[in-house]
């Protein structure tokens, strides 16, 4: 059996895509933490956000993760700010190999097409709030993960197969 596997990154890097792809590969066990907390809040993220705050949904996010403490054999989706809590860096990092999905700015703001469920990216230029938001994530992206891998130009079946291999 091997180690979990975390995947972090910033919203649309393809975390939960790839994810799911290498659970079922490798036969283990899926969780995603955004997904965790939207059936917890019986709420989208979205309306979280609205409703609650930012902070509730953090509080949240660090909740759902602190369940997954025992889990094994499993490829854990990791909301893209969950990085932004030490404590959660540290328990992904006492449970499973982090690896970090990194995407350019252009990549990203293809892959989000024409969604306008994501919260931190409402109003105007959604592609500036990306890099802003990349830039000061990126560097704690990069301190949190045990391998880094640059996605931008890989299709699914490539990045599977990097992220297999190196893990």
């Amino acid at each position: 059996m091997i180690k979990n596997i975390s995947l972090i990154g910033f919203m649309c890097s393809g975390k939960t895509t790839l994810g799911r792809h290498i659970a079922k590969i490798k036969k283990m066990s899926y969780y995603d933490t955004d997904k965790m907390v939207v059936d917890y809040a019986k709420k989208s993220i979205a309306n979280i956000f609205n409703d609650d705050g930012e902070k509730y949904f953090r509080v949240l996010e660090s909740d759902m993760l602190k369940t997954l403490k025992d889990v094994k054999n499993s490829v854990i989706s990791c909301g893209g700010g969950v990085v932004l809590d030490e404590s959660n860096v540290r328990l992904l990092r006492e449970i499973s190999t982090i690896v970090y999905l990194h995407a350019s700015v252009d990549k990203i703001y293809q892959n989000l097409g024409k969604s306008n469920n994501r919260p931190l990216l409402q109003g105007e230029d959604a592609k500036a709030k990306i890099s802003d938001l990349l830039a000061v994530r990126k560097p704690i992206y990069m301190k949190s993960c045990h391998i880094a891998i640059d996605v931008t130009d890989f299709s699914i079946e490539k990045s599977i197969a990097m992220i297999l291999k190196l893990i």
